[in-house]
């Protein structure tokens, strides 16, 4: 069972799976108008401080490509900004 470090804490694949997706499915209000509602962009730094990990160490995920399978799910609906 393959296990990742996330803030001193080991978890499992699918625990950090659905971590991940929580962090996508939670939107967080940046300003409201009478026409729209704009949301806080989703960033690889704020994923990183959501998982409570340094950018490096995301980036290192991604050479061993532990987050592939996610990142082309997510791909679809999520437009990274670095």
């Amino acid at each position: 069972m393959a296990r990742m470090m996330t803030n001193g804490k080991s978890m499992t694949k699918e625990e950090l799976v659905s971590k991940i997706e929580s962090y996508f499915n939670e939107r967080v209000v940046l300003k409201e108008t009478k026409e729209s509602i704009i949301f806080a962009p989703k960033t690889k730094v704020g994923l990183a401080v959501y998982l409570g990990i340094t950018i490096q160490t995301l980036g290192e995920w991604e050479k061993i490509r532990i987050l592939e399978k996610l990142y082309l799910k997510l791909s679809k609906n999520v437009k990274w900004i670095f």
